[in-house]
């Protein structure tokens, strides 16, 4: 019976042929937004012919102003003035930990970020946080395994004070 519930009927007579008033492909409707979207393919595929000249989509952004000849170090690190102001944290006590969930506590906003061992979001699993507070990043490592790694934070602790 349950078999019967779920089974698609293709032995019913309908009182009109639902095609026949099918309107189809508006292919000139179609090729306008393949064009404005760029869907090259599809709007050759319609018959469009593409032009020779085309106008790139450009959205407004705006970007910290980089001097043209940036000193470089001999390790290859840009050592721009704009740089400088940001800061860069590791997180390894506990201390530092409890400064930085009040520091986080007091703030309106902040960044936050995952690292995970994997790109898989399924099946990586968390090696450390990202926060980030006005100019200031922190990296709270928890679970780092590789040769000579240093001591780092436990991992639920951490996810405790968190949450």
């Amino acid at each position: 019976m349950s078999y019967q519930l779920v089974q698609l009927k293709f032995d019913v007579e309908l009182p009109c042929d639902i095609l026949d008033n099918e309107p189809g492909a508006d292919n000139e409707k179609l090729m306008n937004l393949y064009q404005k979207y760029g869907f090259k393919v599809w709007f050759k595929q319609l018959g469009g012919v593409e032009s020779s000249v085309t106008t790139p989509v450009v959205k407004s952004m705006t970007l910290p102003i980089v001097e043209s000849n940036p000193e470089v170090s001999q390790t290859g690190v840009c050592q721009s003035d704009w740089l400088k102001e940001y800061t860069q944290n590791t997180v390894f006590t506990q201390d530092s930990f409890e400064t930085l969930v009040k520091r986080l506590s007091a703030c309106k906003r902040f960044v936050f970020d995952l690292e995970t061992d994997s790109l898989d979001y399924m099946n990586g699993k968390i090696v450390g946080w990202v926060f980030l507070v006005d100019k200031d990043s922190f990296y709270v490592p928890v679970a780092h395994d590789y040769l000579d790694a240093p001591v780092q934070l436990n991992f639920d602790e951490v996810l405790s004070n968190c949450g």
